[in-house]
C-alpha cells in the first residue's frame, strides 16, 4: 500500500465520506507464470486532466511494490487466484491571489473503486499467505548505497551481526555477477531497497519491499 500524492491523508479520508465511488480500471494480466514479476496498472475512470490523486493497491495474497509512476504497480505472487484492490481520492484545484498570496482553491473532487482477480499457475486456491517452496532460503538485499539513510545503515549492522539468517548487502551497481543476475529480475522502477528470497537452489521465489526491522527481515525466510 502507497500514498500517491502528499496531501494530508484525514482530508482524503473526508472526501471518501462525502463522495460516491467511481470505477477504475485495473490492468493486469489474467494469467502468468508463478514467481515473475507481474506489472499492474490502475487508471481511476474520468479525474480531471492535472488533478491530485491519493490511492492504494491492496493485495492480500501477493507482494506488492511501487512501480516507476503512480499508476503502476509490481506484484509477485505464488500459484493460485489472486485479488486485487485499488482505492482512492482525487481532488482538482486551481491557484488564486488572495493578499499577494497564490492560495490552492478547490474545483471539484471524487473517489473511485475497483478490483479484478488474475491466476499464477494453474489457479490453485492459495493459502492465506503464500509459502516459497520448502527448503533453506536466503536473502539479498539490493540498495542504492549512495542513498542509504540513517535506519537503513542500523538495521544492517543488527543483520550483520545475527549469525542465524544468511543475508546478503548488496548495491544495485555492483559488478559481480551473483549480484547482476538478481538485479536483473527486480522490475524496472522498484524503489529500493528491495528484498529478494533465494532458495537452495538459486533460484529466486519472493521480491519484496525490505522491512524496517530484523525480525520483519527473517520472516520473509520462513
Amino acid at each position: 500500500m502507497s500514498s500517491l500524492s502528499r496531501w494530508p491523508l484525514s482530508f482524503g479520508l473526508c472526501l471518501l465520506l462525502l463522495v460516491s465511488p467511481l470505477n477504475a480500471e485495473i490492468q493486469v494480466p489474467p494469467k502468468s507464470q508463478p514467481y515473475k514479476p507481474i506489472v499492474i496498472t490502475v487508471q481511476p475512470a474520468n479525474v480531471p486532466e492535472g488533478a491530485q490523486v491519493r490511492g492504494s493497491v491492496v493485495c492480500e495474497t501477493a507482494e506488492l511494490l511501487p512501480g516507476p509512476s503512480n499508476e503502476v504497480w509490481h506484484c509477485w505472487a505464488a500459484p493460485g487466484t489472486h485479488l486485487v484492490k485499488a482505492s482512492g481520492v482525487w481532488v482538482q484545484t486551481r491557484n488564486v491571489q488572495i493578499d499577494g498570496q497564490t492560495v490552492p482553491v478547490l474545483v471539484d473532487f471524487g473517489a473511485y473503486t475497483e478490483s479484478a482477480t488474475f491466476v499464477v499457475g494453474e489457479g490453485v486456491e492459495p493459502n492465506p499467505t503464500p509459502v516459497p517452496p520448502p527448503g533453506e532460503r536466503w536473502l539479498i538485499i539490493v540498495e542504492e548505497s549512495s542513498q542509504r539513510t540513517a535506519q537503513q545503515a542500523n538495521l544492517y549492522n543488527e543483520l550483520r551481526a545475527d549469525k542465524t539468517a544468511k543475508i546478503l548487502i548488496a548495491d544495485q551497481h555492483d559488478s559481480s555477477e551473483l549480484v547482476r543476475r538478481y538485479v536483473a529480475q527486480i522490475p524496472d522502477g522498484t524503489y529500493l531497497p528491495v528484498a529478494v528470497v533465494v532458495d537452495q537452489s538459486g533460484k529466486v521465489v519472493r521480491i519484496a519491499a525490505l522491512p524496517d526491522t530484523v525480525s520483519g527481515v527473517k520472516e520473509l525466510l520462513k
